[in-house]
């Protein structure tokens, strides 16, 4: 069971286009955010169809966010930690609230259906600061 199930997972990884690619349009890169303000986060893609969780059509895939956290790891599901946010509703905007003072950065991996970062990887990064 376990094979047929990684064989299916791989196919669903390579469904998508060798020139998928995800970008953090919002914010931007070394913007200054004024303390006490929400960070809206807006995301594009190119190369595939953002869908709910769930959706193994090839070709498709869903946003979550590593908000000051490091890439996670390949090939496994990314899991549900704070400040790892799943947007399994297809959602390409989010408002994240409450952040202090200093420097920040997000990055955007884009998950299939079942969670796990596509391959190749689609991912993008921003650094910002609140001030």
């Amino acid at each position: 069971m376990i094979p047929s199930r990684l064989a299916l997972l791989g196919l669903m990884l390579v469904a998508c286009s060798d020139s998928a690619s995800v970008q953090i349009v919002l914010p931007a890169e070394g913007e200054m955010v004024e303390e006490g303000s929400s960070v809206m986060v807006t995301l594009e893609v190119s190369g595939l169809t953002i869908a709910i969780a769930g959706t193994t059509d090839p070709g498709t895939g869903h946003h979550h966010l590593m908000i000051d956290r490091p890439l996670p790891v390949g090939g496994l599901p990314i899991p549900a930690f704070p400040g790892q946010v799943h947007l399994g509703q297809g959602q390409v905007e989010y408002e994240i609230e409450g952040l202090d003072a200093g420097e920040h950065m997000i990055i955007a991996v884009v998950g299939n259906g079942t969670h796990i970062p596509l391959d190749p990887w689609v991912v993008d990064t921003v650094r910002f600061v609140i001030e």
